[in-house]
């Protein structure tokens, strides 16, 4: 009845909470884990509840990104900021692609970076930073990129957490 219910409002949390899964596997197993051996179920819920959290805000990010553009994200730009604010830490074009093969077929690094990439710089959603000195194809410098932060007021580290 609850499913029912929030298909018909189209609000999709399961959804949200099966991409949180693939995010964030080992995680999760080791959440089913404690379950099991705790007869706990206190655990899956806290960790569902803090991974739909973190599905939500970067859903907030991508629709405020998608809000403030002229031309609106495609799909496939909409996953990459999806998957470049899931990544932890610096994030490089390599990073990035590695990322990327975890969850998906593994294409080549040059097809990744044109179609994925370079399509957010072009529109200026994402800036960036530096170059690393190494290559990710011929003469095209791997880079660490980011969010545009002088285009999009947003922070990404510190998203205050939405209410429900």
């Amino acid at each position: 009845m609850a499913m029912w219910y929030l298909l018909k409002k189209k609000a999709y949390p399961f959804i949200i909470f099966n991409r949180a899964i693939a995010f964030e596997k080992s995680n999760y197993d080791c959440v089913i884990r404690d379950v099991n051996e705790y007869a706990a179920i206190s655990y899956f819920v806290n960790y569902m509840m803090e991974n739909v959290m973190k599905e939500l805000e970067k859903e907030k990010i991508i629709h405020t990104i998608n809000s403030s553009i002229e031309e609106k994200l495609t799909d496939l730009e909409y996953q990459t900021l999806l998957y470049i604010l899931t990544m932890k830490g610096l994030k490089t074009v390599k990073d990035f692609v590695a990322f990327y093969r975890r969850l998906n077929n593994k294409i080549s690094v040059e097809a990744v970076y044109k179609t994925m990439i370079e399509p957010l710089l072009i529109k200026g959603i994402l800036d960036i930073e530096k170059e690393t000195g190494s290559f990710l194809f011929g003469k095209t410098p791997n880079m660490v990129f980011g969010i545009n932060a002088t285009k999009f007021d947003i922070d990404i580290e510190n998203t205050k957490r939405i209410q429900l």
